[in-house]
Formats: structure tokens, sequence, C-alpha cells
């Protein structure tokens, strides 16, 4: 099956922000093991980007991924980059990242100077995809790990990854000024869920790349 990908380069999505570039990948790219996909909970699927996000996996919308990377070099230097708002890091058959894709794409943002994010549901129980993933790391493309509990996403973050976690009971304790670590572990709730104005751009919490990172904790949507 033919994976496509399409490039907004301001998207119109106000939890984003201004002047901010995105992306969708076909459903596809999605992981069978994705929680969110078993269970008929992801976002994407219901929300205002599904009739998108449906016409680029038909490929109505998009192009393949070496043209797609072509689009992305072609933003603004420095430009916030949302990548994959819909869909996933593109995989081979066995569900391995595809390094030459993924290596291509970094390597475009670097030259761009982009500042760009991704949240991934990859299978990360595999080696293999955590060594490519790690080494990937670029502070042009923030690889955010998306964990099923805190627990999970501590043991992550404890290894030099950048997770996010969805956790409503972690979440809610958060934003009530509560302090809650898992070992050397600090959480953060995401300031656009509950901070009226906030916006991806004005926070850049996923954005920032580093071994030592609070994980990122969101409400489901």
């Amino acid at each position: 099956m033919n994976s496509y990908f399409h490039l907004s380069k301001t998207s119109a999505n106000k939890k984003l922000g201004s002047f901010v570039a995105a992306s969708t990948s076909s459903k596809d790219t999605c992981p069978s093991l994705c929680p969110f996909k078993i269970d008929g909970s992801c976002y994407a699927a219901k929300g205002p980007q599904s009739w998108h996000w449906a016409k680029v996996s038909k490929g109505e919308r998009g192009s393949n991924w070496w043209n797609f990377c072509q689009s992305v070099l072609k933003l603004k230097p420095k430009q916030l980059f949302r990548l994959n708002v819909s869909g996933d890091i593109p995989t081979n058959q066995d569900g391995l990242i595809d390094e030459d894709k993924l290596s291509t794409l970094v390597k475009v943002c670097e030259l761009q100077e982009l500042k760009a994010w991704t949240y991934t549901h990859t299978y990360l129980n595999d080696d293999e995809n955590l060594n490519i993933i790690k080494e990937n790391k670029s502070k042009h493309l923030t690889i955010n790990l998306s964990c099923e509990d805190r627990y999970k996403a501590a043991e992550y973050q404890q290894k030099g990854f950048n997770v996010s976690v969805v956790d409503d009971e972690l979440f809610d304790l958060l934003q009530r000024g509560y302090e809650v670590k898992e070992g050397s572990t600090k959480f953060t709730a995401c300031p656009e869920q509950y901070i009226p104005g906030v916006t991806c751009s004005t926070c850049r919490k996923c954005i920032k790349s580093s071994d030592d990172r609070e994980v990122i904790v969101f409400k489901t949507h």
C-alpha cells in the first residue's frame, strides 16, 4: 500500500498558533498497536481533521515521501513545523522505522533550521526503533515518544528520550498545582489545554529537546 504525505505551509489549526506549518500522513502509517487506534479514541479520526485525513489516505491529497521532503525544504527558514497532526513516522512492513526516510527529513529540517516536532506511537518495545529515534535526535526535529502510562513514560524519559503521555488523572493533578514525579522524572501539563491564549507556537515545550526534559502530559482530546 502506498503512503501519502501532505504539507500545509500555514496551518489553520488554532491550537498550533500563527504561522505554523503542519503535515498529515496517511492512515497506514499509524501502527496497528496504537491504543487510540484500537479503542477508536483517536482524535484525528473523529474531529474536523478527519475529512482531510481521509483524502490524504486515499491519495487524493499529498504526495510520496520524497516529494513531501522537497516541499518541507521550501518552508521558511526557522519556521515552526508540526509533523504529523495525523499519522505517524513511516515504517516498513515489519513495523520498523524507515531510517532512510526519517534521516532525510531530519537533514531537510536542519538545512532550513526548522523548529519541528512530532509524536510517535511506533512500536517502541523494539530496541531497533528506539535506536533509530536516538540516532536521529536533532534540535531541529523533536520526536516525542507517545506513551500509554506515566510509568512507561518515566522509563523512556530516564533513557534520554523526549516523551509525552495522555493521562487525564495525572493532567488534573498537575493543572491544580500538584508536583508529580516518578523517580527522577518530572511531569508537566500541556499549557494549551488549560490556560487561555496559549498555543503551541507560544509554549514550545514539546519542541524542546534535551535528555532531562519533563514529560509532557495531555488530557484526552
